[in-house]
């Protein structure tokens, strides 16, 4: 039998900042996710199969006008985890409090505000390190989650200071190159980001990383283990698919408002080998990339390698 992991909810594509980096269209009226979809969605879910976790992101999660309704759903029965930019988090700091078992992880781009507008195009930086002590101190479980980029790859120790400075966790990941015109002046040339790992390994960094490196074998469920879905992805239309960045029509199992969860296991099965015919292809074979680090390395792990090619073959493209 399938087993998620965990599920993720994008609720709404609005959103109050422009991030270049951001691989979303970037919508100011935008479409929000129909809480009763979800809730009947996980009502399914919930009789057949086992998942212990729920991230709600967007977008701008905090600007879902069914946010709390959800929260209240989903509480005491998931860890839940929501994604925000922080600028609207004193706002809610008492109606999570009331929440268990809820994480929040604050999109923290630059370590001061001229690094946090190169790249969030906004000047929000101050506000957002005062909610997050707010946050902090009202006892709210929260850490600082940085996108790395060209922009702030020399000096990344800036982001550790400000979290040992602030007492708030924080965890690095680099920039996932999609390969959007917007990003160009902020992705990371993969030769310059082997050099930031090795040395954040030899500083004994690694705790910001989450202990890990896209640079060594990050197994992908869907390749290894059958019957896993690890992020189980839901976007703001209620279009289902088995990681967040596998969101090609390949990859598509279906809709909330479908009602048969037999066909959606059908759906997964096909899926998979779809993502076995892209990285067992004679193109990938041929390139190697991904043996590098490993035949069971997550897919995306291309785009940190600046490999053009692995977008239209997830998004659309013929495959060889």
């Amino acid at each position: 039998m399938l087993r998620v992991n965990n599920i993720m909810f994008d609720v709404t594509d609005k959103c109050n900042f422009r991030c270049s980096h951001c691989y979303k269209e970037q919508n100011v009226c935008g479409t929000d996710l129909s809480f009763e979809r979800i809730e009947k969605f996980l009502d399914n879910i919930e009789k057949s199969k086992e998942c212990s976790s729920i991230v709600i992101s967007g977008g701008e999660p905090l600007l879902y006008p069914d946010l709390v309704k959800l929260l209240h759903r989903l509480n005491g029965k998931y860890t839940v985890r929501v994604n925000t930019n922080g600028i609207f988090l004193d706002e809610y700091i008492e109606m999570f409090q009331a929440i268990a078992n809820l994480r929040v992880q604050i999109s923290l781009d630059g370590y001061d505000d001229e690094t946090f507008y190169q790249i969030r195009n906004n000047h929000g930086f101050d506000k957002i390190v005062q909610n997050a002590l707010m946050a902090k101190q009202n006892g709210l479980n929260i850490y600082f989650r940085a996108t790395l980029t060209s922009k702030t790859i020399e000096n990344y120790e800036e982001f550790i200071k400000l979290s040992l400075r602030t007492g708030i966790p924080l965890v690095i990941r680099p920039l996932v190159n999609t390969d959007e015109i917007r990003q160009k002046k902020l992705k990371i040339e993969y030769t310059e980001l082997v050099d930031w790992y090795r040395d954040v390994e030899e500083k004994g960094y690694l705790a910001y990383t989450s202990g890990t490196s896209p640079l060594s074998e990050n197994s992908c469920p869907l390749l290894k283990e059958k019957g896993v879905i690890s992020l189980l992805t839901i976007d703001n239309f209620g279009n289902i698919y088995p990681c967040s960045l596998l969101r090609g029509d390949k990859f598509l199992l279906g809709n909330l408002k479908d009602e048969d969860l037999d066909l959606f296991e059908i759906r997964v099965e096909e899926a998979i080998s779809n993502l076995q015919k892209i990285v067992f292809s004679e193109s990938c074979q041929k390139c190697g990339f991904r043996k590098q680090l490993g035949d069971g390395t997550c897919a995306v792990s291309c785009y940190f390698g600046n490999k053009k090619c692995i977008k239209k073959k997830i998004y659309g493209g013929k495959i060889l």
